[in-house]
């Protein structure tokens, strides 16, 4: 849905007007299945993927571009 919005918003010509949410509860943000991760792997991942979407795990947003650069190398190390 919020990609058929961005979409829309391009033909109208009023994309970047507006902020556009993207999360995990509608699909927009998602994780690919490979044949990398174990079965055991990914369910444990889909059941924080739940928790996440359920508001028991709370994960703040952050819309700096250089903020979340540093978020994702510190979880990298």
């Amino acid at each position: 849905p919020v990609y058929a919005a961005m979409i829309a918003d391009i033909k109208a010509d009023t994309f970047g007007t507006k902020h556009y949410s993207i999360g995990l509860q509608d699909d927009s943000v998602k994780l690919l299945k490979t044949a990398a991760i174990p079965d055991k792997v990914w369910s444990e991942i889909q059941a924080v993927r739940d928790d996440v979407i359920s508001g028991k795990i709370k994960v703040d947003p952050v819309y700096d571009a250089a903020a979340v650069r540093a978020l994702m190398t510190s979880v990298a190390q």
